[in-house]
């Protein structure tokens, strides 16, 4: 893969977990049942960190 393609991809990816894992649809979130442990973890460390960036703009404003 070249490193253009790469980058365009893992920006590509970034928008997209922001989009899905935006704090203000937690709720929805928390009723998806979710078997697989490491897919689990996945998303509640990228949750979590969306969640840190809302609080730090709440926080600046």
């Amino acid at each position: 893969m070249k490193l253009e393609d790469a980058r365009q991809k893992m920006h590509k990816a970034y928008l997209m977990c922001k989009e899905t894992f935006d704090p203000r649809e937690m709720p929805v979130h928390d009723e998806i049942e979710i078997e697989d442990e490491e897919e689990l973890n996945f998303y509640h460390i990228v949750s979590d960190f969306f969640l840190q960036q809302k609080q730090k703009e709440v926080i600046n404003e």
